[in-house]
């Protein structure tokens, strides 16, 4: 399960008490990053082909639910793009995004207000 042993890196947080407002700092390597190097970026690419009658033609806004999904490559991160992972189905769109931020080295936390998708440990 990729996101099994991820909940111990909320214990890696501390509180900063600033005035009125509480802040969350994480206490583990951190790197100063410029504004657009901070984000993540994974690309999702949609088949389009096979919905016009023409061969090498297009109907604008139309897709298939299938296609690939990939990690962008990131300095900040030390993230390199990655082969593209296929998608048959939008239902198989998560898991797919799940494995390959996984295989990047990714640690995605999870929300601590949605523990119904927090699993378990």
């Amino acid at each position: 399960m990729p996101f099994a042993g991820l909940l111990h890196i909320f214990r890696r947080f501390r509180k900063v008490d600033i005035g009125d407002v509480d802040f969350r700092v994480m206490t583990v390597g951190e790197r100063a990053a410029k504004q657009g190097e901070k984000t993540i970026r994974v690309s999702l690419k949609f088949w389009t082909d096979g919905i016009a009658s023409g061969d090498g033609h297009v109907v604008p806004g139309y897709c298939w639910e299938g296609g690939f999904a990939n990690v962008e490559s990131n300095k900040t991160h030390d993230l390199k793009a990655g082969q593209p992972v296929p998608f048959n189905t939008l239902d198989e769109l998560v898991p797919t995004l799940v494995s390959i931020l996984d295989s990047a080295g990714v640690k995605v936390l999870l929300n601590p207000r949605k523990r119904s998708r927090r699993p378990k440990a």
